[in-house]
Protein backbone atom coordinates (compact mmCIF):
# COMPACT_ATOMS: atom_id res chain seq x y z
CA UNK A 1 0.00 0.00 0.00
CA UNK A 2 1.43 3.36 -1.03
CA UNK A 3 1.18 6.39 1.21
CA UNK A 4 0.38 9.74 -0.30
CA UNK A 5 2.29 12.84 0.73
CA UNK A 6 1.31 16.13 -0.83
CA UNK A 7 4.24 18.42 -1.60
CA UNK A 8 2.12 21.46 -2.42
CA UNK A 9 2.00 24.42 -0.03
CA UNK A 10 -1.77 24.55 -0.46
CA UNK A 11 -2.05 21.11 1.14
CA UNK A 12 -0.25 22.16 4.32
CA UNK A 13 -2.41 22.52 7.38
CA UNK A 14 -2.27 25.92 9.09
CA UNK A 15 -0.30 25.96 12.33
CA UNK A 16 -2.62 25.65 15.30
CA UNK A 17 -2.05 26.28 18.96
CA UNK A 18 -1.34 23.09 20.80
CA UNK A 19 -3.19 22.11 23.94
CA UNK A 20 0.01 22.82 25.86
CA UNK A 21 0.08 26.38 24.46
CA UNK A 22 -3.50 27.04 25.56
CA UNK A 23 -2.88 25.53 29.01
CA UNK A 24 0.23 27.71 29.40
CA UNK A 25 -1.69 30.84 28.30
CA UNK A 26 -4.46 30.17 30.83
CA UNK A 27 -1.85 29.58 33.55
CA UNK A 28 0.01 32.81 32.79
CA UNK A 29 -3.17 34.87 32.58
CA UNK A 30 -4.63 33.57 35.85
CA UNK A 31 -1.29 34.12 37.65
CA UNK A 32 -1.03 37.64 36.21
CA UNK A 33 -4.61 38.57 37.10
CA UNK A 34 -4.27 37.20 40.62
CA UNK A 35 -1.09 39.24 41.07
CA UNK A 36 -2.74 42.40 39.80
CA UNK A 37 -5.66 41.82 42.14
CA UNK A 38 -3.22 41.13 45.01
CA UNK A 39 -5.06 37.95 45.92
CA UNK A 40 -3.67 34.74 47.34
CA UNK A 41 -4.49 31.50 45.55
CA UNK A 42 -6.86 30.74 48.40
CA UNK A 43 -8.69 34.08 48.02
CA UNK A 44 -9.05 33.68 44.25
CA UNK A 45 -10.18 30.09 44.69
CA UNK A 46 -12.84 31.14 47.19
CA UNK A 47 -14.09 33.92 44.90
CA UNK A 48 -14.26 31.44 42.00
CA UNK A 49 -15.80 28.61 44.01
CA UNK A 50 -12.77 26.37 43.43
CA UNK A 51 -10.36 24.60 45.76
CA UNK A 52 -7.04 26.37 46.41
CA UNK A 53 -5.06 23.42 45.08
CA UNK A 54 -7.04 23.55 41.82
CA UNK A 55 -6.03 27.18 41.28
CA UNK A 56 -2.40 26.21 41.96
CA UNK A 57 -2.61 23.34 39.49
CA UNK A 58 -4.04 25.66 36.82
CA UNK A 59 -1.43 28.38 37.49
CA UNK A 60 1.43 25.87 37.20
CA UNK A 61 -0.08 24.43 33.99
CA UNK A 62 0.06 20.98 35.61
CA UNK A 63 -3.36 20.13 34.21
CA UNK A 64 -5.88 21.58 31.80
CA UNK A 65 -8.57 23.78 33.27
CA UNK A 66 -12.13 22.74 32.59
CA UNK A 67 -14.52 25.09 30.84
CA UNK A 68 -16.33 25.51 34.15
CA UNK A 69 -13.07 26.41 35.94
CA UNK A 70 -12.13 28.97 33.28
CA UNK A 71 -15.60 30.52 33.47
CA UNK A 72 -15.49 30.65 37.29
CA UNK A 73 -12.00 32.17 37.36
CA UNK A 74 -12.90 34.72 34.70
CA UNK A 75 -16.00 35.75 36.63
CA UNK A 76 -13.95 36.13 39.83
CA UNK A 77 -11.30 38.17 37.98
CA UNK A 78 -13.90 40.28 36.19
CA UNK A 79 -13.09 39.46 32.57
CA UNK A 80 -14.89 37.49 29.86
CA UNK A 81 -13.75 33.85 29.84
CA UNK A 82 -12.15 34.13 26.40
CA UNK A 83 -9.61 36.61 27.78
CA UNK A 84 -8.01 33.83 29.83
CA UNK A 85 -7.52 31.85 26.61
CA UNK A 86 -5.71 34.68 24.83
CA UNK A 87 -1.95 35.03 24.46
CA UNK A 88 -0.73 36.85 27.58
CA UNK A 89 0.52 39.90 25.67
CA UNK A 90 -3.04 40.42 24.39
CA UNK A 91 -4.81 39.46 27.62
CA UNK A 92 -2.78 41.57 30.04
CA UNK A 93 -4.12 44.99 28.94
CA UNK A 94 -7.69 43.67 29.21
CA UNK A 95 -6.97 42.26 32.66
CA UNK A 96 -5.41 45.55 33.79
CA UNK A 97 -8.47 47.44 32.60
CA UNK A 98 -10.80 45.00 34.34
CA UNK A 99 -9.03 45.34 37.69
CA UNK A 100 -9.02 49.13 37.39
CA UNK A 101 -5.28 49.65 36.98
CA UNK A 102 -5.34 50.91 33.40
CA UNK A 103 -7.56 53.48 31.76
CA UNK A 104 -10.14 52.05 29.37
CA UNK A 105 -8.89 51.94 25.78
CA UNK A 106 -9.99 54.75 23.49
CA UNK A 107 -10.94 57.21 26.21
Amino acid sequence: MESFLCAHDACAMPKKSTNADVIADIAANVRYARGMLRLSQEELAEAAGLHRTRVGTIERADAAATVDSVASLARAIGVPAHVLLMAPKLAQPVILEAVGIAKPRGR
